[in-house]
């Protein structure tokens, strides 16, 4: 059996659900055929490191279910905080680091940095598909999503909403029996429906699995933080400080949360679906670093030598 070949290389490595072997310009006879695989059946498995969109090294799965379980985390310290308050008393010491760390309806702490994490990661996801799209036009509603979600992000980190929350009361002084109770819900609001309209087009023009992600994940989103958001005003003027009015900040938040994660990983099925050059897959490595711990890299180069069995 001979192979016959100008370079090879063969990576390997450790971890099982990364393995692959990648050749590169290499020639075969009919009677090793069975020896090596077509490249093609491993083009999408390995990113070779020439490709210009880059590396994203994100397997879907393990990394949806990551920031699902951090979403749990948090909920369950969340309802933790929720029975220190009523078990110790609200100005116990324990139930006043709990309730600083880990309230949902808190600013400044664990839930509130992981949801601006989370935008930011979807920001930074739609900057990457921007960087890999070729059509203008989709070009700039990428771009004009990433934006979007970046500010969200920034928002989330330093209260922006809050912070317009006594200028918008200036113009809308009617609280609509306490579901106007924040007043900065009709400008996003607003924000987001023309956002709507203007990015309609190139939503229904998205493979279907990511048109009805996106769909949905908005949905979701939006009726968490301004439907729920107007409902807890409207709760918390007749029944403050009820488990009612605590019950629904949860259902808030964690709808905010889901949103958006929901949305993460729509944005990461359309990049294994729509550029196959990018490699999505999970590791402490890149497929090509060079590790002794990782990654085991053989480059044979012996232009048209025979190896025979």
């Amino acid at each position: 059996m001979e192979v016959k070949g100008e370079a090879a290389k063969i990576i390997f490595l450790q971890k099982p659900y990364i393995y692959g072997i990648t050749v590169a310009n290499y020639r075969m006879n009919q009677e090793t055929s069975n020896i090596l695989p077509q490249p093609s059946a491993f083009a999408n498995k390995v990113v070779n490191g020439t490709s210009s969109g880059g590396h994203c090294h994100f397997a879907i799965r393990r990394t949806i279910a990551i920031l699902v379980g951090i979403t749990v985390i948090l909920f369950c310290c969340h309802l933790v905080s929720i029975w220190a308050s009523n078990h110790y008393g609200s100005d116990s010491n324990i139930s006043k680091r709990l309730d600083q760390y880990f309230n949902l309806n808190n600013e400044d702490n664990f839930p509130s940095f992981f949801s601006a994490l989370i935008l930011f990661l979807s920001s930074a996801l739609l900057f990457f598909i921007h960087k890999l799209t070729k059509n203008a036009y989709e070009r700039r509603r990428w771009l004009l999503l990433a934006l979007v979600f970046l500010f969200m992000s920034i928002d989330e980190a330093i209260e922006i909403h809050e912070r317009l929350e006594p200028l918008i009361r200036r113009i809308i002084t009617n609280d609509a029996d306490g579901y106007l109770t924040w007043t900065w819900v009709v400008p996003y609001v607003l924000l987001a429906l023309a956002l709507a309209v203007y990015c309609f087009r190139f939503v229904m023009q998205l493979p279907k699995p990511t048109r009805n992600n996106f769909i949905l994940s908005g949905c979701i989103y939006v009726l968490g933080a301004a439907g729920i958001e107007s409902l807890e005003g409207h709760l918390v003027k007749h029944f403050p400080g009820t488990m009612v009015v605590i019950f629904t900040t949860t259902v808030q938040e964690l709808m905010e949360m889901t949103g958006i994660i929901l949305f993460i990983y729509g944005l990461l099925s359309y990049l294994a679906m729509k550029h196959q050059h990018v490699t999505l897959t999970f590791g402490s490595s890149h497929p090509l670093e060079k590790s002794n711990s990782a990654v085991e890299e053989v480059s044979m180069q012996q232009p048209r030598k025979n190896f025979t069995k």
